[in-house]
């Protein structure tokens, strides 16, 4: 077991935020931190751009709006990007109701059951989104009226208990339908000051925000973590030509993606002059291949960092920083959290040893909402969430994640993690990204099968075959090679391996 730092220091490792922030809630401190450099610019797109007061006053005219307009205890926000989003999340928590960030691209059924199950009766749209909700039982209120016009008087925010639900997020839905993950203010504080205090964040840093903003990385690491530094946060939609741009427009320091984003710039054309002011590239949201990290760093001539996390955790658990990398892994857990490794005999695991992650800290939520099954199995006996991932932590407490427990593959009773195979394949220069799973193969428990996407020309079946000899064991080879343009993906850019099964089968 490995700790960052003991958890009974709870919100005293709260790291860097100011000390009068401690014991109050998510908007309190956002709302005393960006008192501190009113006239600076915090929030900024394309079109518009905040200062620290006017992001105060938009939450106080979001506050006063939903305060008369808004029945029930939850707030929907179903937007894209934009440097109002900020304000819609902490103007619901300053009206003392809890906000639901969605998923744009989700189907007005998979929206129905949110609605319905996290009591929604009015969601924030703009002109993007409001056909989206069209025809459904709820109120849509457009974005710019939580714009504020003129100076507001001034609406302090609700009082909470730190224990209180500060924002309900929504899981992806990979395995099933989509479950409420609540995250209390001590959750939320206790992760963002592990993060600054790790990645030693200031205000004069500026973080380009392209993780939507309605997934927990996106959430943390790109609003929250800005506001309490008072740092500038400029959002924008990805592509590897207009974070290039933006870099070398707003000097960017801090850029957190996930590995197709960073597997973009690599192979783009431009950006490696621009790259020069990042002081932090955390890669993070699933795997990051060593072929890509390598690429990165001969790319661009700095290293491209890993972190690890869930949404039921705050969401980041560990992180490598550049002053403590140890490529391959993803890091050393946050001040307040700690990790163990248990086997399947449930027996703890030592040093080195593989088995189930398993988290405990002041960022880990209490449980599902509204889900009392699914959180018999979430927690251990003794209180310790079940990440459901495969890893190992090394003597130095480094953590490596080998790969989702439910994805392992049996084959002849010997045990695979596809992210061993995929790791191979990806180092195949006519491979640019790899998916491995498993299919039913009768007494022999499953067949391994590897889904490629060329780097440009496709290699054969044969050549992957050879390759994967030359480098793994027998029983390791995949059995079928499949050739694919790309692969369903999640909100992040994660891979989506439920949907690679299910698009197989058909």
């Amino acid at each position: 077991m490995f700790a960052g730092d003991p958890a009974s220091s709870r919100l005293a490792t709260i790291g860097r935020l100011p000390n009068a922030q401690l014991g109050k809630g998510l908007a309190h401190a956002v709302f005393e931190s960006l008192q501190r450099f009113p006239h600076k610019v915090v929030c900024r797109d394309s079109a518009q751009d905040f200062t620290g007061q006017q992001v105060i006053e938009n939450c106080q005219a979001a506050a006063r709006l939903y305060s008369s307009r808004v029945s029930g205890p939850t707030v929907g926000i179903l937007l894209p990007n934009r440097a109002l989003y900020p304000a819609a999340v902490l103007g619901a928590i300053w009206a003392g109701k809890v906000p639901v960030p969605l998923n744009p691209l989700l189907k007005p059924q998979e929206l129905d059951f949110i609605f319905n199950e996290a009591a929604i009766d009015t969601v924030v749209a703009d002109t993007q989104t409001q056909s989206v909700i069209k025809g459904l039982d709820v109120k849509c209120l457009p974005v710019n009226d939580l714009a504020a016009i003129d100076t507001v008087s001034e609406v302090l925010p609700a009082p909470v208990a730190l224990r209180d639900t500060a924002v309900l997020l929504y899981t992806s839905g990979t395995t099933g339908r989509p479950k409420g993950v609540p995250l209390t203010h001590e959750n939320l504080l206790s992760n963002a000051g592990g993060v600054i205090s790790r990645l030693c964040q200031h205000g004069d840093d500026v973080i380009l925000g392209v993780l939507p903003m309605f997934h927990a990385f996106g959430l943390m690491e790109t609003a929250i973590v800005p506001l309490l530094l008072d740092a500038e946060a400029t959002y924008a939609r990805f592509t590897p030509q207009r974070i290039a741009s933006l870099i070398t427009q707003r000097k960017a320091t801090v850029f957190l993606g996930v590995p197709s984003m960073f597997r973009l710039l690599v192979r783009s054309k431009n950006g490696s002059a621009a790259m020069k002011s990042l002081r932090l590239a955390v890669s993070g949201g699933d795997a990051l291949p060593a072929v890509l990290r390598d690429a990165y760093r001969h790319r661009f001539g700095k290293e491209l960092l890993e972190g690890y996390g869930l949404t039921e955790t705050s969401p980041v658990i560990s992180v490598n920083t550049p002053e403590e990398n140890k490529p391959g892994t993803v890091g050393r857990a946050l001040p307040g959290v700690e990790i163990r490794i248990q086997g399947a005999d449930g027996k703890l695991e030592q040093p080195g040893s593989e088995g189930e992650v398993q988290i405990r800290g002041p960022n880990v939520m209490s449980g599902y909402y509204n889900r009392p099954v699914e959180n018999l199995a979430a927690f251990t006996g003794d209180g310790w969430f079940r990440t459901g991932d495969m890893g190992f932590l090394d003597a130095e407490g480094y953590v490596t994640i080998c790969g989702r427990i439910k994805e392992l593959i049996v084959r002849d009773g010997e045990k695979i993690m596809p992210r061993e195979v995929e790791e191979v394949l990806e180092q195949h220069p006519k491979v640019l990204e790899a998916a491995v799973v498993g299919e039913p193969d009768g007494t022999r428990g499953e067949a391994i099968i590897a889904f490629v996407v060329p780097a440009e020309q496709p290699p054969t079946a044969e050549e992957l075959r050879e390759f994967c000899r030359s480098k793994l064991a027998d029983f390791k080879v995949p059995r079928r090679f499949v050739i694919a343009a790309d692969f369903p993906r999640g909100p992040t850019g994660k891979i989506l391996k439920r949907a690679i099964k299910d698009w197989k089968s058909t």
